[in-house]
């Protein structure tokens, strides 16, 4: 629970910080605001990786079957029995081909969930705070993702 806790706090501080950084214009800020932005987009796909693989209902279903299944059939085999949509099923598969630790593939996923969700506000910061859409993304999204 600390740990969602941690990520709901310091996920939308990071973030402010960053879109703070983005409204000036010297190269030191932008560098600046990048590293916030690298932050607060790391705390949530890291405790979504170190969680116990007991939290929540997606492991049993949508992870480890997913990473035996690729693990043990070929590209071709594994695609055409996919049970699941096909980009989540190429990723895992690309995942499988470096590791099929459950806790690397749940960083991964989150990240990548995250990180689109950063850009999609950032390219909204002028309609939209930015700490908001992350903010509203974890509340509602997050811990059932």
């Amino acid at each position: 629970m600390t740990a969602f806790l941690i990520c709901f706090i310091f996920t939308p501080i990071f973030t402010y910080l960053a879109e703070k950084r983005f409204r000036k214009s010297s190269k030191r800020d932008r560098f600046i605001g990048l590293l916030y932005s690298t932050i607060a987009i790391l705390i949530p796909a890291i405790i979504a990786g170190v969680r116990d693989t007991t939290v929540g209902r997606d492991i049993g279903v949508y992870v480890t079957p997913v990473i035996e299944k690729a693990s043990t059939l070929n590209f071709w085999n594994y695609i055409t029995t996919a049970d699941n949509e096909i980009g989540y099923a190429l990723i895992m598969y690309f995942i499988t081909l470096f590791t099929t630790n459950v806790h690397f593939s749940l960083f991964i996923i989150q990240l990548i969930t995250i990180l689109f969700i950063y850009l999609f506000a950032y390219k909204k910061r002028e309609e939209l705070p930015m700490w908001i859409v992350l903010l509203i993304y974890l509340l509602t999204w997050y811990c059932i993702s």
